[in-house]
């Protein structure tokens, strides 16, 4: 509980580098169908909102601490790491204080120590770095991107501009695997993304019957946005189940850009376990 304790310290008081910002939401609705953006149009304002000097285009390396909280009073569960992905080869590594493992990525394998938490290792790697990095993958040529939608939120009259994105099937993830950004028809900024559960090992363990190859409509919630080096990314935000119950509460820091990676991280050693589990159900 100390732990978690700095962290909400940290967050709250200490970071002289982060502007939090909170995206404004007692608006009257504005889209207006005869007006509609073209999906060109809308990729680009979404850029623009979080990218405005194209800065995303220099960076081959992502790296932030992240702590979810949920669960009930005395069962309350914390999930605190540190993140980092590669963008031009998906590698990834991430350690996680609070259990004391790691896991790691090293463009084909996933291997892991001393992973005892429920979800697979392999569902784990650049999961939250696709949810926070949406706006800048619009335009990659390995995800697959849908025509846009309008949809509503939760207790919200306003519509809302959503792009479902597919993942690059290099990666191995199931067919069914996708994010979708929900993003403010004003500003253009993300405030909002609906993911699935596809992972083929993690529905086993959901006990889940074996037609089902997809849990749909989990829905993130962002709060709060922060400032790091020019690009606009959701600092805070909350999870809820397809039955609209919250089932996370997020925090998201210290996101840094182009740091030096430690290669050495890639090579496996004795002491990691290597995930053989099932992407595809």
């Amino acid at each position: 509980m100390k732990l978690i304790t700095l962290v909400y310290l940290f967050y709250t008081f200490i970071q002289p580098d982060f502007v939090k910002i909170v995206v404004e939401k007692s608006r009257k609705p504005i889209i207006d169908s005869t007006i509609l953006l073209s999906q060109e149009e809308l990729i680009k304002n979404i850029q623009l909102a979080h990218d405005p000097n194209r800065i995303w285009k220099t960076v081959y390396s992502l790296s932030f601490d992240h702590v979810n909280i949920h669960g009930e009073k005395a069962d309350l569960q914390f999930w605190l790491a540190n993140e980092m992905t590669l963008l031009s080869t998906w590698e990834y590594y991430s350690d996680w204080p609070y259990d004391n493992c790691q896991i790691v990525f090293d463009g084909g394998k996933v291997w892991s120590k001393n992973w005892k938490r429920g979800n697979p290792p392999k569902m784990i790697v650049n999961n939250h770095f696709f949810q926070y990095a949406l706006p800048f993958l619009l335009d990659h040529p390995l995800f697959e991107i849908s025509k846009y939608e309008l949809i509503k939120l939760p207790s919200k009259d306003d519509l809302y501009y959503a792009i479902r994105v597919g993942l690059p099937k290099a990666l191995g993830n199931a067919p069914e695997k996708y994010f979708k950004i929900i993003v403010d028809p004003k500003s253009f900024i993300m405030v909002a993304w609906e993911y699935n559960i596809a992972d083929g090992e993690m529905l086993d363990r959901m006990k889940q019957p074996s037609n089902i190859k997809s849990i749909d409509n989990y829905l993130s919630i962002v709060q709060e946005h922060v400032i790091k080096d020019g690009m606009l990314l959701p600092s805070k935000y909350y999870t809820l189940n397809p039955k609209g119950d919250i089932s996370g509460n997020h925090l998201i820091w210290n996101y840094q850009m182009n740091n030096k990676v430690d290669k050495q991280r890639f090579l496996i050693n004795e002491k990691f376990v290597v995930d053989v589990t099932k992407y595809i159900r």
